[in-house]
């Protein structure tokens, strides 16, 4: 019945025109406002919600009989009984033709949603209007309806679904290949035998931390672990140097906390964040062999005191990401931190002459810090304040929760309790999955080549290049219309953007993105393989301190369901992973795949002018090519962003952070408009229902639920606006998507003030 009633509300769209024009011609021949003054005088006038003047007995008569004429239409099941309105009705709403009017919106609605395709239909709440909450009205069939895995904090209907379809390919493919990839995945999937292992990998490691006792033997204890690639205390990489990316340094910086942010352990509304640390690291000290449960219940304590020393001898993330490295010698290492005997930690590591006089460039290599006070203060928060005996709990501990994820299920349990507390997730991931992210982490190369050779559409390729160019060419035409930009940024704005490199698919030239080759893994069982892994990738990077490579044009294998832009390449990388449905497909139509894949490719084209992006040139270089009075224009249109996105009200009185997000933001907005008139410019006499297709396309790649806890988290930390305002944000500044809707300005979707950077 309802059905019917949306047909009909379709069917009168037609006549709508008609009926309408047949008024006006009437209206004007009886004198039109002469006529309507004249009869409020006679007190026979109202007023409509427009605030017009409205002779009612004139209009119930009109409603009442243009009922009659279109009830064939509209009713022609005899159940639509609430097409009329009674005479109290009227005078109550003032609005004679209130009923059509709800009709006119049902139809319209109905009308839009026959246009798509049935999977995005199906995804949209149809009661909704657009006009007030477009997120809602695009996605909220999919919020009501749909279960988050257990093993998720979250659930996004097009990333996930492209996820799991390029899942069950390569797991497929690998299950049933040869090479170190396929039998370290095989190996991974062997369940019963990691079970069967229980703590004995731990072993080894347990016994070295009972011999720390000094300097020396901690130095020892630290250089071993980074040998095997982990670390505590300290981490350290092979790195470019920030002043001359000529050459590497040896980088000393922050280490990893058993919670995820060190404000959890400063903050006293994180206190259950920190029980449940404090729970999790019980267990897994107790399935270590640490006895009885009071004594792995004092050490999770020591060793948690001293992550809580380690994190207020941190700098805070958003000020970490910014730092420069800073040069420093073997002796001033000393000075900084000397409860660490760093000689021995060098030559455990097997890189003795790192910082040392001797030392150059390309000769024992240079060491650098990336927090410059981190040492010092983990000297006077941490290795001055607690006792070796201390420290062993804390060095027990990083052991267990480094090889955790790699044990059997009471490690894994232990894991989850942090997770269900700071993310929701109430199970462990299916294996099958967990062994995907392993393999292709240390693989890349291997799957991602798997992945081409025997899935990937060419055809996909071909068309997203020519989509990249129709953007590049909007982008530039937007460029050259610009009032605001001086002559001389504009001419550096178009040169970059001619200069970016569209990286699409797969590498010309495959990178081995830290690959191995030849480990020979047979037969080895999962921990062992991980082992020799780790061995070899932590020799890999050291041996680079010296001897620099070029890094590779591709940094993630080419199955990652992402797309990404580098500052310093100018190039645009667009993996064949996200070339899928439901980002896209030769048999969507453009309207589709310019609103869901086209804004992704604007988004990161646009990156390259966001608040950061901008700061470099069409070489990549780190420089300043704008005018002063063009920035301040800029920076004026971003501040907009910001105090936009800073009233975003998420959950529990947070907001969204503006000025973190606003990199993302900007590239969002962009992104969406360089899409928009890309598609016209394919399209140009789309439809207004191919128009709406576009817009609910892209509000469709955010179609997400998540648990409250996640939300929290990633507003917190998260340098993306929630989903829901990456589509309420974009669409409410985007006049185009105002104009396809036919929102009234002032609506929630159309408000007055808008606020546009590109």
């Amino acid at each position: 019945r309802v059905g019917r009633r949306r047909g009909m509300a379709a069917r009168v769209l037609l006549l709508v025109a008609a009926a309408a024009a047949a008024m006006a011609a009437e209206m004007r021949e009886r004198g039109g406002d002469d006529v309507m003054m004249e009869a409020g005088r006679r007190g026979e006038l109202g007023r409509g919600r427009n605030g017009m003047m409205v002779d009612r007995r004139r209009q119930r008569a009109k409603a009442r009989a243009l009922q009659e004429r279109l009830s064939h239409i509209l009713d022609p099941y005899g159940e639509y009984e609430d097409a009329g309105t009674s005479e109290d009705e009227w005078e109550k709403t003032g609005d004679e033709l209130g009923w059509f009017r709800r009709l006119w919106r049902e139809g319209e609605s109905e009308l839009t949603r026959r246009e798509l395709p049935e999977d995005m239909a199906a995804l949209m709440e149809e009661d909704v209007d657009p006009c007030q909450d477009f997120y809602e009205y695009a996605c909220g069939s999919f919020i009501r309806n749909a279960t988050i895995p257990p093993f998720l904090g979250s659930l996004s209907y097009t990333w996930e679904a492209a996820k799991t379809r390029v899942i069950d390919v390569v797991t497929s493919l690998l299950s049933a290949s040869t090479g170190d990839a396929s039998s370290f995945f095989r190996s991974c999937m062997d369940e019963e035998s990691v079970e069967a292992a229980g703590a004995e990998p731990l072993g080894t490691w347990l016994q070295a931390v009972e011999e720390v006792k000094d300097a020396k033997t901690l130095g020892k204890f630290l250089g071993t672990a980074g040998l095997f690639n982990w670390c505590a205390l300290f981490c350290w990489k092979v790195s470019r140097d920030t002043s001359d990316r000529s050459r590497n340094l040896f980088v000393l910086g922050h280490v990893g906390l058993a919670l995820p942010h060190r404000r959890m352990y400063l903050e006293q509304e994180h206190e259950a964040d920190r029980q449940a640390a404090h729970s999790a690291v019980t267990r897994m000290l107790l399935a270590a062999g640490v006895s009885p449960e009071a004594e792995a219940e004092r050490q999770a304590t020591t060793a948690l005191q001293v992550e809580e020393g380690i994190a207020r001898s941190m700098t805070p993330s958003t000020r970490y990401e910014r730092l420069t490295y800073v040069h420093i010698g073997r002796e001033t290492l000393r000075q900084r931190s000397p409860s660490i005997d760093w000689d021995s930690f060098f030559s455990s590591i097997k890189m003795e002459m790192v910082g040392t006089e001797n030392a150059t460039a390309s000769e024992y290599g240079l060491l650098g810090l990336h927090d410059v006070e981190y040492l010092r203060k983990l000297e006077e928060e941490v290795l001055r304040k607690f006792s070796w005996e201390d420290l062993r709990c804390y060095l027990r501990m990083r052991v267990v929760m480094v090889f955790s994820p790699y044990l059997s299920s009471p490690f894994t349990a232990a894991k989850l309790i942090i997770n269900e507390q700071i993310y929701g997730m109430k199970a462990i991931s299916p294996r099958n999955r967990k062994c995907y992210f392993l393999t292709t982490h240390h693989f890349g190369n291997s799957v991602s080549r798997l992945f081409v050779d025997n899935f990937f559409n060419e055809s996909s390729k071909e068309t997203t290049q020519a989509m990249l160019r129709n953007i590049r060419e909007q982008f530039e035409q937007h460029l050259n219309e610009l009032d605001w930009m001086d002559n001389t940024t504009r001419d550096n704005a178009l040169k970059k953007l001619e200069a970016m490199d569209f990286q699409v698919g797969y590498p010309q030239q495959w990178p081995d993105w830290g690959e191995l080759s030849d480990l020979h893994l047979g037969n080895q069982s999962f921990f062992e393989s991980l082992l020799t892994i780790a061995i070899a990738r932590s020799a890999r990077e050291r041996s680079q301190l010296t001897e620099p490579k070029e890094p590779a044009m591709w940094d993630h294998p080419v199955t990652a369901i992402n797309a990404y832009y580098s500052r310093t390449k100018n190039a645009l990388f667009i993996p064949a992973g996200i070339l899928l449905e439901p980002f896209f497909s030769s048999s969507y139509s453009a309207a589709r795949n310019y609103g869901s894949l086209g804004s992704i490719l604007g988004h990161e084209m646009t990156h390259g002018f966001d608040n950061a992006g901008r700061k470099y040139d069409a070489q990549g270089r780190r420089t300043n090519w704008w005018d002063p009075e063009t920035e301040r224009h800029y920076e004026d249109d971003a501040n907009c962003l910001v105090e936009q996105y800073n009233e975003f009200n998420v959950s529990g009185g947070q907001h969204v952070n503006g000025n973190i997000t606003l990199g993302e933001n900007i590239a969002d907005s962009g992104g969406l408009h360089m899409s928009y008139h890309a598609f016209l410019q394919d399209k140009p006499k789309a439809s207004v229902y191919e128009r709406r297709q576009f817009f609910i396309a892209y509000a469709q790649l955010w179609c997400s639920v998540s648990q409250p806890k996640l939300v929290q988290e990633h507003v917190i930390k998260g340098h993306h606006a929630p989903k829901r305002y990456r589509v309420i944000g974009v669409l409410r500044d985007s006049q185009e998507f105002a104009e396809a809707f036919s929102c009234p300005q002032g609506s929630p979707m159309n408000p007055e003030r808008k606020c546009v950077v590109w």
